[in-house]
């Protein structure tokens, strides 16, 4: 990072699951404040953070440091939760970040009403070998910022898992924020395959875009099919 860099720190909840190891890139960083037993999240601020909305719920560069992490696993999906703490975004700049940006950054947030609140969040759950870092380094890289499709798209999975998290109440609430980020994943199938020349390309034809990552490809695109209920009479996949 340069110098004199506006960031954006943030408490992360216990209810959440975090990788055990420290996860660091240009962009971002998450890591324990182990003296006082707290994850916190910091991201670089961008200018697509600048008008962010007062009922959102994280700014765009923490949603793409997030969905980074928690889609660089190796196990399962779901294995990560990235999972803000009511605090919200605290925005600082620094002159550096190095090897003791953390217990820097841990010292100086302790000097406030940060240590009390902390005390009271209670203990973490940190996952050991299911994230993938090299992974989530090629992630980031590739989500678009710009693109708000995208980003809201990854929004929605993230806070599908924050609330399949907090327990079998908003399981309903969570899977319908899934099918907010499955339309954005078929909209995006549907704008590349205009890119590639293809021209009004139908809802079947991005439902196979997408299924063509996944294995196995067959049961993909069934289950796409059965979510949108495309054998029904009368309904169509155009």
């Amino acid at each position: 990072m340069t110098l004199g860099t506006k960031l954006l720190f943030r408490v992360m909840h216990p209810k959440g699951r975090y990788p055990r190891e420290t996860v660091s890139c240009e962009d971002g960083l998450l890591a324990g404040a182990f003296h006082r037993n707290y994850v916190f999240s910091v991201v670089r601020w961008t200018e697509y953070d600048e008008h962010q909305s007062e009922v959102c719920w994280a700014f765009p560069s923490e949603i793409r440091f997030w969905a980074s992490i928690a889609l660089a696993y190796r196990e399962k999906p779901l294995s990560m939760c990235m999972y803000p703490s009511l605090l919200g975004a605290i925005p600082f700049t620094t002159d550096e970040f190095d090897n003791s940006f953390i217990w820097r950054i841990a010292l100086h947030f302790d000097k406030t009403y940060l240590r009390e609140y902390v005390g009271e969040l209670g203990s973490y759950e940190l996952r050991k070998d299911v994230f993938d870092p090299q992974l989530q380094k090629v992630l980031i890289g590739v989500i678009d910022l710009g693109d708000s499709v995208l980003i809201r798209g990854l929004s929605s999975f993230l806070k599908a898992n924050v609330l399949y998290s907090t327990g079998r109440l908003f399981m309903e609430e969570a899977t319908l924020l899934m099918f907010f980020a499955m339309e954005a994943t078929l909209e995006i199938a549907r704008r590349r395959l205009e890119a590639k020349g293809i021209q009004n390309p139908s809802f079947d034809d991005a439902i196979e875009y997408v299924a063509l990552g996944v294995a196995p490809k067959d049961e993909a695109l069934e289950y796409f099919r059965e979510c949108y209920d495309m054998n029904r009479p009368g309904i169509t996949g155009d």
